[in-house]
């Protein structure tokens, strides 16, 4: 039976059917998976080549930024004029950054004043096809409303009300208030920038720091503060007028002890020093004598005062001071407070004797343009109506901006301080209208007033830095760019 030629027939045929079929199988399935993989892999090219283009026109807009930081010159050039910069408007081909790709950059000025964009175009070398360009926003705008060298004391500080403008520590930012009601700590408005970690939204330094819309914690561009422009402040003092006593409001400008003028360099000048007005302690005191009625006011918006503590002990400067009354008003371009001598230079503004006691204006001012991108939450409807000093949130702007009368104003003008403590203590609502740039900041409000900051544009665009770090404000893919277009 074993040697029957039928069943061995029958064999073989039993084994050839599915073999034939199984060929038939992959004869359909082969073709498909080659496809599919060569797709893949095309793919996976396209992405990669995608990828290394993007990271050539990154690299592109870091050489053009480094390009721009050279020198003043240049970023004046290209910020304000349609002048071309050599090799620097899609005129010169560089591939040293990757054998596969050239690039090309361009810079223009805008889309807003101050701003230059800059443009980065690669190409693929092997495939001319493949083109991509980046665009980058740069600025070196001064756009904060409130900077610190130093962080907020999450247990004593009671946070400012900052509008208008970004707040950013070169340190860390705490937001959490220690014991103080919800009605004190600075909300989901307005942006907030740190060195290092900001409490209360991320103090984690890990791959993700910011929610892109309010907070950008870890920020590697808080690099440097703006350095100003010092020696411009001194000399503008020197040619300002002060006055150091008032005598139809009975105000003065005195030294700490009360009883004797400050003394200013030149006489009459809005400069003075902390070594030459030391009667009663190191520093000076603007105050008003025996309320009501009584006040000193200065209105000048073209006047700088600085208070250089050429010492290496500590000046004490108040505005209002617990003698005899708060009614203060000052409207400047600068109240400039730097440390030659080492020695920390500090400021208080106090307005707590009893309410009703402080000197304040309602005081119309521009909204910025660009207050809109400070607020994470907005409203279905923007207007320009003061909701109350203590709603929340408080977004009092209009979309593309407007005028609006900014409330119990108590200071308005630019304050700088650079080493020391500057304190705001108040019973009272009070605001101020500028910008503010100091070492440290403290806030202190026990019985309920309200410290708040309005960024004003006047006052801002007066600013005078003689560097201020640029950083990129926007960034994209410009789409469907050809190698040799405009």
């Amino acid at each position: 039976m074993m040697n029957n030629p039928r069943l061995q027939k029958s064999s073989r045929g039993s084994i050839l059917i599915p073999a034939v079929l199984l060929l038939a199988v992959l004869m359909i399935i082969f073709p498909m998976l080659v496809r599919l993989t060569r797709d893949d892999v095309r793919s996976s090219v396209r992405r990669v080549h995608r990828e290394e283009g993007l990271a050539v026109a990154e690299a592109g807009l870091d050489r053009g930024a480094w390009k721009l930081g050279e020198s003043d010159a240049l970023w004046f050039q290209a910020s304000t004029t349609t002048i071309p910069i050599a090799d620097y408007d899609f005129d010169r081909v560089w591939t040293d950054l990757d054998s596969d790709y050239r690039y090309k950059i361009r810079f223009s000025s805008g889309p807003r004043g101050g701003e230059v964009t800059i443009r980065c175009r690669i190409q693929s070398i092997k495939n001319p096809a493949f083109t991509r360009e980046l665009a980058g926003v740069f600025t070196r705008d001064f756009s904060e409303a409130l900077l610190m060298r130093r962080d907020f004391d999450p247990v004593s500080d009671y946070f400012p009300r900052v509008h208008w403008g970004a707040v950013k520590s070169y340190r860390s930012l705490n937001l959490n208030a220690a014991g103080t009601a919800s009605l004190f700590f600075l909300q989901n408005w307005p942006r907030k920038y740190a060195r290092f970690g900001i409490g209360g939204r991320d103090t984690v330094a890990d791959a993700n720091n910011t929610d892109d819309a309010e907070y950008w914690a870890f920020d590697k561009k808080v690099v440097d503060p703006p350095i100003l422009d010092l020696d411009y402040y001194r000399k503008r003092a020197i040619r300002s007028s002060v006055p150091v006593a008032q005598p139809a409001t009975d105000g003065y400008l005195q030294q700490r002890d009360a009883a004797t003028a400050a003394v200013a360099d030149p006489v009459g000048s809005g400069y003075f020093r902390c070594g030459t007005n030391n009667a009663g302690g190191q520093g000076l005191l603007f105050r008003s004598h025996n309320p009501p009625g009584r006040r000193y006011e200065f209105r000048s918006s073209t006047s700088v005062i600085v208070i250089d503590n050429d010492t290496a002990g500590a000046c004490n400067n108040f505005i209002g001071n617990n003698f005899n009354g708060h009614k203060v008003f000052l409207e400047l371009e600068a109240f400039i407070m730097p440390s030659p001598g080492g020695g920390p230079n500090n400021l208080k503004i106090e307005t707590n004797v009893s309410n009703a006691t402080g000197l304040f204006y309602n005081i119309g001012s521009s909204i910025p343009v660009n207050a809109r991108e400070e607020y994470a939450v907005v409203p279905a409807t923007w207007n320009a109506t003061l909701i109350a000093p203590n709603a929340f949130p408080m977004q009092t702007i209009q979309a593309g901006g407007g005028l609006f009368t900014v409330p119990k104003v108590g200071f308005r003008g630019f304050i700088y301080v650079e080493k020391g403590i500057t304190e705001v203590e108040n019973d009272e609502d009070f605001t101020i209208l500028g910008a503010m740039y100091v070492d440290r900041l403290k806030t202190d409000t026990p019985s309920g007033g309200r410290f708040l900051l309005y960024l004003d544009p006047l006052v801002q665009g007066n600013l005078k830095v003689l560097y201020a770090p640029m950083r990129r404000r926007s960034y994209r893919e410009v789409l469907g760019t050809l190698w040799n277009s405009p």
